[in-house]
């Protein structure tokens, strides 16, 4: 038995999350697991989003006892200050989680105006989203930055990328449901039968919000490459602002009959198992969660050199180039690995990424960090 976590007095602890543009994507998906897989006898997360929030996730938010805070757009200057102010006034909250500062240093400014005790800021990239106003984007991170006394990050380069080498940086993985994502051949048949994948087709995937920095435009290019072959198909799983885009991109070569556009899905398990390639040719990932629940699932997984190494848990994972160049050497792989799939992955070389063992790592960080500042309190009382 490990030692139970308390806090002093024993109260719970409320913590405000700051996502403003709440989203189906992986900074969102990661902070709801997080927060089903907490104590909540210890710990409480509440949201505070610029965005109408999903209806069905909002109540179970509320039936876990949270609260989610939908405020004015930064665009109504004035009374989104107001509101954030009233927010972390009325409540006060001795914790708010920031994780998105690159336009946004408000939440932060104002928590230390009102002296809220531990202010974090988390990185979760390892480079900009965009490449629009990079100096006022820096300029803003610097803001946050400053305004914040703790920091967390989803891997080493993301908090390299954020934060000074001289900064002490709390590395929390992204976690996620480990056996929700174990290979499943019945859920192979289901779905390969439901999207009419013969059973000698190589179902490639990728999975992610339909970004220019997810690069599907790249993986269009390598099926217009392999569909010659006529034994390839490619799902694409996300939604996003490029949607429109890759749809034409799709119809100018040619590749309506071989790429499906699933939009967002919830049981993405289901279509890795019924997949036989993974592809992630990001141009930046702070982590690439995607990536840890295709190597539960034990399909090969195919990468851009811009993910970080430190998510590679098998042999079945390989960094290629995005050079138009290298086009080739994606193809030659795939065509290499498309019977490469792992049906035994061992678990256990994944652990770290574990939700629950996350969670776990998160509440002693919270815990201790919140007495640590207590404790100085009563000595300066």
């Amino acid at each position: 038995m490990g030692k139970k976590l308390e806090t002093q007095n024993n109260e719970t602890i409320r913590i405000l999350h700051y996502i403003p543009a709440f989203q189906y994507g992986g900074i969102e998906s990661f902070v709801i697991n997080l927060y089903k897989n907490i104590n909540k006898d210890i710990i409480q997360f509440d949201f505070l989003i610029e965005t109408k929030m999903d209806l069905s996730l909002k109540e179970k938010i509320l039936a876990m006892g949270g609260q989610v805070y939908e405020i004015n757009s930064i665009k109504n200057i004035v009374p989104y200050i107001k509101e954030i102010y009233h927010i972390l006034k009325e409540n006060q909250y001795k914790i708010i989680h920031c994780h998105s500062i690159q336009t946004r240093p408000i939440v932060s400014i104002i928590a230390k105006i009102l002296h809220i005790p531990i202010r974090i800021v988390h990185s979760h990239s390892r480079q900009f989203n965009n490449k629009k106003h990079i100096l006022l984007r820096k300029m803003m991170q610097n803001i946050a930055i400053k305004c914040s006394n703790h920091f967390m990050a989803c891997s080493q380069e993301a908090a390299d990328f954020l934060f000074k080498k001289d900064t002490k940086v709390k590395i929390l993985y992204n976690g996620i449901e480990i056996n929700k994502f174990i290979y499943q051949e019945k859920q192979r048949e289901k779905i390969r039968k439901e999207l009419k994948i013969k059973d000698d087709e190589t179902l490639l995937i990728q999975i992610g919000r339909m970004t220019y920095l997810k690069n599907q435009q790249f993986t269009l290019k390598i099926m217009n490459l392999l569909k010659k072959s006529n034994q390839y198909k490619l799902l694409l799983i996300g939604n996003g602002e490029d949607e429109e885009n890759l749809k034409q991109m799709t119809h100018n070569l040619q590749l309506e009959n071989i790429v499906i556009f699933l939009g967002y899905k919830k049981d993405i398990e289901a279509y890795l198992s019924a997949s036989d390639i993974f592809l992630f040719p990001s141009l930046s990932e702070g982590l690439g969660i995607s990536l840890i629940e295709a190597q539960v699932n034990g399909i090969p997984c195919i990468c851009s050199k811009y993910i970080p190494k430190e998510v590679k848990q098998n042999q079945n994972v390989i960094y290629l180039s995005l050079e138009e160049e290298h086009l080739k050497e994606w193809t030659d792989k795939i065509c290499e690995w498309k019977d490469n799939r792992i049906k035994e992955v061992n678990i256990t070389e994944l652990s770290r990424f574990n939700i629950e063992n996350v969670a776990r790592q998160y509440e002693t960080y919270i815990i201790k960090e919140l007495n640590v500042w207590k404790q100085k309190q009563l000595s300066i009382q």
